[in-house]
């Protein structure tokens, strides 16, 4: 999925936003655009991390609204296993004694 870029005036993938870009979170284009794609931005991410998990990742997450809460959800790393969880199921593997990298 491409997008213009404002800032380089160039399309560029929603991908390279996500993982490389450090105006993701102010660049009004893109913010449009994961609230409208943002579940399919995710999905493209998670293919991507799978693909290559043996590459280091910064990525920002940021809370959504879920109903009247607000639920923070991360990528956890375990065995080159992906998982997105939120505090409280970190909290609870943790209390079990599973661990993640990040």
């Amino acid at each position: 999925m491409n997008i213009f870029c404002p800032f380089y005036h160039h399309f560029k993938d929603t991908l390279f936003c996500k993982l490389k870009c450090n105006r993701e979170l102010i660049c009004a284009p893109f913010q449009t655009l994961q609230q409208e794609k943002g579940r399919e931005i995710r999905w493209n991410l998670f293919q991507y991390m799978q693909k290559f998990p043996e590459k280091k990742y910064k990525v920002f997450l940021m809370p959504k609204p879920e109903g009247r809460t607000i639920m923070k959800n991360y990528v956890c790393i375990k065995e080159n296993q992906i998982d997105i969880l939120s505090e409280e199921q970190i909290t609870e593997k943790v209390k079990a004694g599973e661990f993640y990298k990040e």
